[in-house]
């Protein structure tokens, strides 16, 4: 059970009252006890003082000036048990039958003794506190004797006043204690409150330093230092938020940027393209690991008969992958119209792209240079993977060539190529490594011998089919997990007119 700071106080009140009252009410009545016990014999001693007194000066006459009450016996008595004056009453023959042998043992110079008398009378305890004197001169005894519940009602009246002081106490400690845990816990409740409201407050407005500025004024240095800290608390999460807010409102800038970033990249990549009768087929798709990508690929017509066709993939990811693409595939397309030999073509590429490139970036190539009327194919690799060739019986080979290194990392570099036929049926199929470098939830890799079983169980199919079924595989492998690097697969056929192929 969770107690409050105000119900604790109350407990604390009402039981430091009762460990402290308690013992001191019995303290004090014990103390009341013998003070009157005390004070009940010194008056005995006198009175026997006095009637000892009148003894010895006049023998004859009565000589007990006070008279006994029910809380007090007064009698003369001898040796013999007789009393001779005072109280006859049966407590006081009672009370003589118990001073006989004491009035027997006692001999000795001191005139005074006392003693206890206790019996039972009407099957209730009694108890007399006596003091007796003896006369030398006549040999007669006195007696005084205090009822020892005379004091009954007095200490009856006293309880009851010791109790409704302590009531009184206890009274004045529970208000005290409601007005210091009012004092302690009112801060704290609005600072709760104060808290609770946080979330819902606009911080760039004072509304919410109200509270903060009342409890300021309060003279008490642990409210003090606790305001102070929520005054830093609301300074540091305005500045924060306000930090957030310019970081959101950049990111959001950039995410903006890079969508349209994106959106023209995509643009600038060619899209569908007839060729003059219908004789081949050219697709190619890029998925970029982030908003813009680094992989480049671009096909165009050089004339009414020659078809050139480039894959690459640039050092890197993101934005500056971006541009160095951007500035690879405008330098391909302008030195694409000069009718160049295809070596020469990548070694003033290659040249151009090494020109200030500060960023050491670079590009690897798969370019390609295809005769529509003849199906001849030059083609190189610049540091790119081979891509395949699907024959038209189904079978699947790697196209091999010299090894180049990949562009814009030295200039006056020479390039070599290979010359191949495609025949009617075949097709060429282009990837970047974000294919075959693609993950699973293990960290398995997609690999090449994965792509290979792919394509070499397919049938003969159009471009787009081929395009769509290997971007299915990687995606299926990779399911949810985020993507490393671009994926680019291009794909070029020679259409088989005869079989009415159709892209």
């Amino acid at each position: 059970m969770k107690f409050s700071i105000s119900h604790r106080i109350f407990l604390l009140v009402l039981a430091t009252t009762c460990l402290v009252g308690g013992p001191l009410l019995f303290i004090s009545e014990e103390m009341y006890q013998e003070h009157t016990t005390v004070v009940a014999d010194e008056i005995s001693t006198t009175l026997v003082q006095q009637i000892l007194h009148s003894l010895e000066k006049e023998q004859n006459g009565p000589h007990l000036g006070a008279r006994s009450s029910s809380t007090r016996l007064i009698f003369i008595f001898n040796a013999s048990g007789s009393i001779l004056e005072g109280d006859t009453s049966e407590d006081a023959g009672t009370i003589l039958k118990a001073l006989l042998p004491k009035v027997k043992q006692h001999a000795g110079p001191a005139p005074f003794f006392s003693t206890e008398v206790l019996f039972m009378k009407e099957d209730e305890p009694k108890g007399w506190d006596c003091v007796a004197g003896v006369s030398p001169q006549t040999g007669l005894f006195v007696a005084v004797a205090h009822d020892r519940d005379y004091t009954h009602d007095a200490r009856i009246s006293m309880q009851l006043t010791a109790g409704a002081f302590a009531l009184g106490v206890l009274m004045l400690g529970m208000v005290g204690a409601q007005w210091v845990s009012g004092r302690i816990t009112r801060p704290l409740k609005l600072l709760g409150d104060y808290a609770r409201a946080l979330p819902s407050r606009d911080f760039d407005s004072e509304n919410g330093q109200g509270v903060l500025s009342e409890l300021q004024c309060i003279r008490d240095r642990d409210v003090n230092e606790l305001v102070q800290a929520f005054f830093y608390m609301e300074k540091e999460l305005a500045r924060h938020i306000r930090e957030q807010r310019e970081t959101a409102a950049e990111r959001e800038r950039i995410r903006s940027e890079l969508r349209i970033a994106a959106e023209i990249q995509q643009g600038a990549l060619p899209g569908l393209m007839r060729i003059p009768g219908d004789k081949l087929s050219i697709s190619a798709h890029m998925l970029p690991a982030r908003e813009v990508g680094g992989d480049l690929y671009d096909y165009f017509m050089q004339d009414d008969d020659t078809l050139l066709f480039t894959l690459g993939d640039v050092s890197g990811k993101g934005v500056p992958a971006a541009l160095f693409m951007f500035a690879a595939q405008h330098m391909l397309r302008s030195l694409g119209q000069q009718r160049k030999p295809l070596t020469q073509l990548l070694a003033k590429l290659n040249d151009n792209l090494a020109e200030n490139n500060t960023s050491a970036m670079y590009v690897t190539l798969f370019a390609a240079r295809y005769e529509v009327g003849t199906g001849r194919l030059e083609y190189a690799l610049a540091g790119h993977q081979a891509p395949f060739l699907k024959k038209a019986d189904g079978t699947l080979e790697k196209l091999e060539a010299p090894a180049n290194l990949p562009l814009g990392n030295l200039d006056d570099v020479a390039f070599e190529s290979r010359t191949i036929t495609i025949q009617p049926g075949e097709s060429v199929v282009a990837f970047t490594d974000g294919v075959t470098e693609a993950c699973d939830k293990d960290g398995k890799r997609y690999g090449l011998e994965r792509l290979e079983t792919l394509l070499a169980g397919q049938k003969i199919l159009s471009c787009s089919t081929m395009l769509e079924n290997v971007l299915a595989s990687v995606g299926a492998f990779s399911q949810s997990c985020e993507m490393r690097d671009d994926v680019t697969v291009l794909c070029f056929q020679r259409k088989d007119v005869s079989g009415g192929q159709r892209g």
